[in-house]
């Protein structure tokens, strides 16, 4: 019952940041869209700050976990191609994009708070890509020596750069036959890469 409430706060925060922004948004109107008391919202959340850090993990986890939990048998690339296209459709959702823009306003305005929630946007699913490229390590199919920084590279290059491309109108289409070209052609590119340095033995 109570981590049922936790999740309708949850919710309900997330939606009111997301439509109003963490300067429009107030605790008070949280509290009536959840439908509970401001007394049983600071029972569980010190400030709006710490409520919006919390919705932010939640939304994350909202779109992220079908992604982690679907990811099919097959080699690291046809993996990695799975997954890279389900995070960048999930990337363009506008609720994903504007939990972006709050963890951008966390930055400016908590910079106390910037690693957390930089870890809860951007770490946690380059740990789903890190988990991938490690199973690929040990298959012999792949081969690095920073398996972090490498599921950081994958992540740059098949989602927040197509992403970046499409929002900001530059020479990419959201429509799925122009996403799935363009993450072909650049783990074509990449593993092009990945094939010489298995061949040289790095």
């Amino acid at each position: 019952m109570a981590a049922r409430l936790h999740a309708h706060i949850l919710a309900a925060a997330l939606d009111q940041f997301v439509r109003l922004g963490a300067d429009g948004a107030s605790m008070e109107g949280i509290a009536s869209a959840a439908n509970v008391s401001k007394r049983t919202l600071y029972a569980r959340f010190a400030s709006k700050t710490d409520l919006l850090v919390s919705a932010i993990e939640y939304g994350v986890a909202k779109h992220l976990k079908p992604i982690s939990a679907s990811i099919p048998e097959g080699s690291a690339r046809e993996r990695l191609r799975h997954t890279a296209i389900r995070m960048l459709d999930a990337s363009l959702k506008p609720e994903v994009v504007s939990l972006r823009a709050l963890a951008t306003w966390i930055a400016d305005h908590e910079p106390t708070l910037h690693d957390a929630v930089q870890k809860l946007v951007v770490h946690n699913p380059v740990g789903v890509i890190q988990s991938i490229l490690e199973e690929g390590a040990r298959s012999g199919e792949l081969r690095f020596a920073d398996s972090y920084f490498t599921a950081m590279f994958f992540f740059d290059a098949l989602v927040s750069m197509p992403r970046d491309r499409i929002l900001n109108r530059l020479g990419l289409q959201d429509r799925q036959p122009a996403k799935h070209a363009y993450l072909d052609r650049t783990i074509d590119l990449i593993w092009t890469g990945v094939d010489a340095l298995k061949g040289a033995g790095a």
